[in-house]
């Protein structure tokens, strides 16, 4: 979808109809930017999500914690859902897959910008604990890295919705 077309709340949305049909709902939210990951939860909040949250990046020095106990309560029915907002590269880290792998039940997994995801080191992320996977991009394609584009199409699958920056001006 082009820039500035509702790609947040398209993914909001398919995760909101997620949670109805779907109990104990695990969801990781990966941005390329910390500003980003603020953005994603001001967003989350307006959309009335009723799940708890977590903050896994830098500037949290306790998001480690924070996403052991969220899982615990998810897996013992404490919360409804959990929501873990994070950068690309804790995402890819060894620490986050680490904690990630020892989650149960089904996890969505929603990365904006997604064609970042393809870089060398945050390929890593792309584990196969995800049972539902949505990518978000006006450029879902890196250029100039064939590997990388590869890696990404092969992990989300085809595109199932399109909307041109000709369309959005319209």
């Amino acid at each position: 979808m082009a820039t500035g077309t509702g790609k947040t709340y398209a993914a909001l949305g398919c995760l909101k109809e997620l949670s109805i049909k779907r109990e104990n709902l695990l969801t990781v939210i990966s941005c390329p930017y910390q500003h980003l990951v603020t953005q994603w939860k001001k967003n989350v909040e307006e959309f009335n999500v009723p799940y708890e949250m977590v903050i896994a990046e830098s500037n949290n020095s306790k998001w480690r914690d924070q996403f052991i106990d969220g899982l615990y309560d998810l897996k013992n029915g404490v919360v409804e859902g959990l929501i873990v907002i994070t950068t690309h590269d804790t995402f890819s880290s060894p620490k986050f897959r680490k904690i990630l792998k020892n989650s149960e039940g089904e996890v969505l997994l929603i990365v904006d910008e997604v064609h970042g995801i393809g870089a060398e080191q945050r390929k890593e992320g792309l584990i196969d604990k995800y049972h539902y996977r949505l990518g978000l991009s006006a450029t879902p394609d890196r250029y100039f890295d064939e590997i990388g584009t590869k890696k990404i199409r092969g992990f989300f699958g085809k595109n199932v919705f399109e909307f041109s920056l000709k369309e959005a001006i319209k």
